[in-house]
């Protein structure tokens, strides 16, 4: 699939348990841009517990946000080929990983297709996509339930309920120009 002339909102995770987190964090944002996929609003970067195993290594995650004139379909292509060129293998759900790179958002879309789906099905049940969320797009809504990110974070049970703050977007822009 090719470029189309219209330039679509994108919402997305990025995550790291293995190896160096933030430079694996740093790599995806850079990949995606030159993939043509623009992540320019980004969330402080926060460290979460591994989901379910607590003797898997802590997450380093941050939420980023912009656009693209690239189809879902490719869009999702591209993270799973910038998720490879980092190391990333396949491995059971959970797994620790290089880098994890999930489409939270795509326009105010709902995709259900085989490999796709968007809004992303746990995007309310992770501490770690919801508080991120809620510092760049206090006002988004869920395109399924109506409800702002901050209706969310105050009524879903979330996981895991630990979450510290790393970098401000600030010191992680400059870290990644190091």
């Amino acid at each position: 699939m090719g470029r189309s002339s219209a330039t679509h909102p994108l919402v997305a995770a990025l995550g790291s348990n293995l190896g160096d987190r933030l430079g694996h964090l740093c790599f995806g944002l850079r990949a995606l841009a030159q993939a043509g996929i623009d992540l320019s609003v980004r969330s402080s970067v926060f460290e979460t517990p591994a989901i379910g195993d607590t003797g898997r290594p802590a997450f380093l995650n941050l939420v980023a946000s912009g656009s693209t004139d690239l189809p879902p379909a490719t869009v999702l292509s591209i993270f799973k080929g910038v998720e490879k060129d980092a190391g990333r293998t396949l491995g059971p759900r959970n797994a620790p990983r290089p880098l994890d790179l999930d489409i939270l958002f795509f326009h105010r879309w709902i995709i259900r297709e085989d490999g796709l789906r968007v809004p992303h099905p746990r995007w309310k049940e992770r501490t770690f996509v919801v508080q991120p969320l809620l510092e760049v797009l206090p006002d988004l809504r869920d395109p399924e339930t109506g409800m702002l990110v901050g209706d969310i974070a105050e009524r879903w049970p979330m996981e895991p309920a630990e979450i510290r703050l790393v970098l401000s977007p600030k010191d992680f822009e400059k870290e990644c120009e190091e």
